[in-house]
């Protein structure tokens, strides 16, 4: 019974959630037991929570190296198209899968891996 609904919150929880939490969890659904026995009771069955992976900074802003000139000033505005191309150094994270896309910004239109945002761009 009890290894029923240790599985289930588990599982409910994408198998993040660890001991505190489906104690915690399972004190909200009536099941009053001790993170001891729950512990026990994980180990039995193989179950470990997963510990969120912390913010790792990866630049490095305090260097030597030259940097880039801003050509543009900033300005991002253009009369016509194909007057000013830029593109942003990350990482942009689109659509469900998660997979992550280059971008650059045409001036007028925003182009994604090659695509426009709009079909009517002559870019």
């Amino acid at each position: 019974m009890l290894d029923g609904q240790i599985q289930k919150v588990y599982t409910e929880h994408k198998q993040r959630y660890g001991v505190p939490r489906i104690t915690d969890e399972l004190k909200d659904r009536g099941f009053h037991c001790s993170k001891n026995r729950v512990a026990r009771r994980m180990q039995t069955l193989g179950f470990k929570g997963v510990q969120a992976q912390k913010f790792k900074r990866t630049t490095d802003s305090s260097h030597d190296k030259p940097v880039a000139p801003d050509l543009i000033n900033q300005d991002f505005t253009a009369a016509a198209p194909n007057q000013k191309w830029v593109s942003e150094s990350g990482r942009l994270a689109l659509s469900l899968s998660g997979r992550h896309h280059g971008s650059v910004f045409a001036g007028y239109h925003w182009l994604v891996n090659g695509q426009t945002n709009d079909s009517a761009a002559d870019v």
